[in-house]
Formats: C-alpha cells, sequence, structure tokens
C-alpha cells in the first residue's frame, strides 16, 4: 500500500476508484459502499445505461468507444450527468467507480469542491490481470492486449497510477482490501467521519 497524502480537517469525501481491467474496481468499491453506507456511482453503469438508449451492444469495446466519445465531446457534462444520476449534493460522501481519464479526474475534482477528491488505485501485474481477464466468459489474452491498448486505457497504466493519494495491491481479498482502505480514510482525518465503521 502506497499513500501519497495525507490531508487533514477534511469535511466530506469523494473516492475515486481507478486501475486496470479486472483489477477489481468494481468488487471492491461496491463492498468498500456497503461498508460505509455511502453512495456509489460507476462509469461503466452509466455508459451501459447510454449504451442501451443508443441501442449500442453492451460489450467492452463499444462501451471504451463510447465513453471515450463522451469525453472528447463534452468532458463536463459527462461527468455532470453522473453525478446527477445519484442525485449528489455538495457536502455528501460519494464513491466513483471507474475514472480512466486524467481529464475526468481534474473535472470531478473542480466539480465536487469544497469536498475533496481522493483517488484510490487498484494495482496488479500483468500475469494476473490476464489470468483473471481469461478466466472471464469470452475471455482472451488477444482479447485483453487489444482492449488494453484502447484510448481509454492509455492514462490508466501511469498517469492515473501516479495521480493516487492511495495505491493498494489487489491480489488481497476483497474484505482485506476495504479493510486497509477504511484504515487509510481513518488515519487521513481522524475526526471528519466518526461513522467509518469495519466492513461487516
Amino acid at each position: 500500500m502506497n499513500i501519497k497524502d495525507n490531508s487533514k480537517n477534511v469535511s466530506s469525501i469523494v473516492l475515486g476508484f481507478s486501475g486496470r481491467i479486472k483489477s477489481g474496481k468494481s468488487s471492491v468499491s461496491y463492498e468498500l459502499a456497503r461498508a460505509l453506507a455511502w453512495p456509489r456511482v460507476a462509469f461503466g453503469d452509466h455508459l451501459r445505461l447510454l449504451a442501451i438508449k443508443q441501442n449500442l451492444p453492451e460489450t467492452r469495446e463499444t462501451l471504451q468507444e463510447l465513453g471515450a466519445q463522451m469525453v472528447e465531446k463534452d468532458c463536463r457534462g459527462f461527468c455532470m450527468e453522473l453525478l446527477k444520476s445519484i442525485n449528489w449534493k455538495p457536502g455528501q460522501h460519494l464513491i466513483i467507480d471507474g475514472i480512466r481519464h486524467m481529464s475526468v479526474l481534474m473535472t470531478l475534482r473542480q466539480m465536487v469542491y469544497p469536498a475533496v477528491l481522493k483517488l484510490v488505485y487498484l494495482d496488479a501485474d500483468d500475469e494476473i490481470l490476464e489470468k483473471r481477464h481469461q478466466a472471464s466468459p469470452c475471455g482472451s489474452l488477444r482479447s485483453f492486449v487489444q482492449i488494453e491498448k484502447h484510448s481509454t486505457e492509455k492514462d490508466v497504466v501511469i498517469a492515473l497510477r501516479e495521480a493516487a493519494e492511495l495505491r493498494v495491491d489487489s491480489t488481497k481479498s476483497i474484505v482485506e482490501t476495504v479493510g486497509l482502505i477504511i484504515a487509510w480514510l481513518q488515519n487521513l482525518n481522524a475526526e471528519f467521519l466518526p461513522e467509518i465503521r469495519k466492513p461487516l
């Protein structure tokens, strides 16, 4: 676990999740939201709804292309629609899963202010990620390599990893990973969230 920042006196937190394909973002962010009783929203779910409205297939490739188009066309509008979908209000805590662009990270940080957006990056090496992908339905090494070459994955590999305030080894169990993140949040500011509790 690599902690970059230990800000103090935080009134509310928006916790973003990033990481490569099959790093466990959805599972960890979901369980963390459940443990903390925080609302959660995911870019992947938001893009699936957009794909359905446009009669597009819900494949990863389609969602990647749709996401890239939305970010390029109107990044702020894209982020605003995501926040509206969860009815987020300033001062509320929130978990956002699936941040894949630096422009999205910077835009969200501006939009949620004065809340503070902290980025958690789930880390794993190529071999583990490839095995997870191949074990998934229709997964193959070839498709994994192709998917990772898409423009939506460019920032994930280096820029977002370096921008994250917390990097966690995603090879640990979900319960252990969630516990590490909660411990980090508690250390971030012992007073900002007295209701934080250990995962069930």
